[in-house]
């Protein structure tokens, strides 16, 4: 199988489609200027992606998107450095959040990583064989296609944008679906998923946050962090109402 020397002959969702289809198995790398950047597939599916630029760390992701307090997820840093765990364990184990919202909340930082890595305009691609995937990548599920690639920008649709000064009405459609989402981006990154991410993908995040923030998971937290939750619970789901109308 051979794949695009260049991301700008291409894009990273016809690339992870393709290596979906051909169930392959190894390190998509992106080669820039300000590092590299790396997606390890296991047959077809996204795994892990790591990059040394853009860092996205699991308890900005439990702050940013779930809405649980700085304070809370401090402690919990400092109880895993104590203790020589991982910050998601320790979130558990402090009981910032419930031990199965842990893997929902790990796919959330891939997504996230994954995220920065379709703004990227060009990088020198490679695709070389299977290597150790990061700590704890092992034990996480890989994310589904819906996640990975599903409502991204391809390459047709962007030859087509340059070459088709009146696209027939069935072509303009999606085009004005995109824009009816970016009227609402504040409401998808309260949800943590992207304008164009599908409805599925929205209901999924939807859910999962308000399974972290519903009050019968706030055993043992202050009344300001209670507070904080049930706020953001509302903001949550008057969110999810709003891009679920658009």
């Amino acid at each position: 199988m051979q794949i695009a020397s260049r991301l700008r002959d291409t894009t990273l969702g016809d690339l992870l489609a393709e290596l979906h289809r051909a169930q392959a198995t190894g390190v998509l790398e992106l080669i820039e200027r300000r590092g590299r950047h790396a997606i390890h597939l296991r047959r077809g599916f996204v795994q892990a992606v790591e990059s040394e630029s853009a860092v996205v760390r699991l308890g900005d992701v439990a702050a940013r998107r779930w809405g649980i307090s700085r304070p809370a997820v401090e402690r919990a840093r400092m109880y895993a450095h104590a203790r020589g765990l991982r910050i998601g364990h320790a979130l558990v184990a402090t009981r910032v959040i419930a031990a199965a919202q842990l893997d929902a909340l790990l796919a959330e930082q891939q997504r996230a990583r994954l995220e920065l890595l379709y703004s990227l305009r060009d990088a020198e691609l490679r695709f070389r064989v299977a290597r150790p995937l990061p700590v704890g990548a092992a034990e996480q599920t890989p994310l589904e296609a819906r996640d990975a690639f599903f409502g991204r920008p391809r390459k047709r649709e962007r030859d087509s944008e340059h070459t088709q000064s009146s696209p027939p009405p069935s072509a303009r459609r999606p085009a004005v679906t995109r824009a009816a989402h970016h009227r609402h981006i504040e409401e998808y990154a309260l949800l943590g998923v992207s304008p164009d991410s599908d409805p599925r993908a929205v209901r999924d995040a939807f859910r999962a946050l308000v399974l972290a923030l519903h009050p019968d998971r706030a055993h043992g937290v202050s009344d300001h962090e209670r507070d904080t939750r049930a706020r953001r619970l509302v903001e949550v789901v008057r969110a999810y109402k709003t891009v679920s109308a658009a």
